[in-house]
């Protein structure tokens, strides 16, 4: 018990000491974001980081991302902790650019200055700590990607965090666990027969279909003691004249469910929403 408070109390002076230097790392992760799979300046970062720490570590020809492993002198599990590193494609005070907006830039931070601080107060692993900054968070893809590289195949337990909205959990306060829910996201093409404007008899609007599209799924009514959401996320047209009926439009739209479940019901009836609403004008619908 009283080592265990003597390594928390140099966890905390270290923490105090690195402050300023800890929060210089976050705002310089936070001024290069790059979205995901075009994580090359992040990646590059992090590898020299690693490097003035000592510990070897593993990149990839195909994508950004890396990994890093702490072996130890006695054998014992593998034992990963995690970090994303993509950001997102966002409007920032009318301009448009990569943003931090999820924390990832934090996550990122936190694992490799929790490196730095093992190494530092003099930790040794009992087996081997893997690091490992994932690309691609944001798809969905980047997981998956290191999984069939085989990066988690050894591992016996894996740490992660993720910052939280204050809904759930105010500043300073952190919980072991947050059961996350299911998501989805589906992509939609709508085409329709392109008129001008004057003569819109002699067209198909695919945007009068996306709006039909758009009020279908926000009646789907689902169990109200289940969380679940589905909305319309993103539309697009070619079109750059007003005046001109547009014949194609893309969509996408993105789905919560607090279960698998639930999930399956909730993508049955987008699909019955999209197809039946999209096409009643004899517009064309792909999902």
């Amino acid at each position: 018990m009283v080592k265990g408070v003597r390594v928390i109390r140099n966890i905390e002076e270290w923490i105090n000491q690195y402050k300023d230097q800890l929060e210089g790392t976050y705002q310089h992760l936070h001024s290069i974001a790059e979205v995901s799979w075009q994580e090359i300046e992040t990646t590059k970062f992090l590898c020299k980081e690693l490097d003035k720490i000592g510990i070897p570590f593993v990149t990839f020809e195909d994508h950004p991302g890396l990994v890093a492993s702490w072996k130890g002198d006695i054998d014992g599990p593998t034992v990963a902790i995690r970090a994303d590193i993509d950001a997102l494609w966002q409007n920032v005070d009318g301009v448009w650019k990569a943003n931090h907006s999820c924390g990832h830039d934090g996550h990122a931070t936190m694992v490799l200055y929790t490196v730095k601080m093992l190494k530092d107060i003099g930790f040794q692993p009992k087996g081997t700590l893997k690091v490992i900054f994932q690309p691609a968070e944001e798809t969905g893809k980047g997981a998956k990607a290191l999984i069939e590289k085989g990066v988690v195949k050894d591992v016996d337990y894996m740490i992660g965090l993720h910052v939280r909205p204050i809904q759930e959990l105010i500043l300073k306060q952190a919980s072991p666990a947050i059961y996350h829910g299911a998501t989805m996201v589906l992509k939609g093409k709508v085409k329709g027969i392109q008129a001008h404007a004057a003569r819109p008899h002699l067209g198909i609007n695919v945007l009068d279909s996306i709006a039909a599209i758009i009020n279908a799924i926000n009646s789907i009514k689902m169990d109200p003691a289940i969380p679940s959401s589905a909305k319309v996320t993103m539309v697009q047209t070619n079109g750059k004249n007003i005046n001109i009926i547009p014949d194609e439009a893309v969509f996408g739209i993105d789905l919560r469910a607090q279960t698998n479940e639930a999930m399956e019901v909730l993508l049955d009836q987008i699909k019955k929403a999209v197809y039946a609403s999209g096409g009643f004008n004899g517009a064309e619908v792909e999902l």
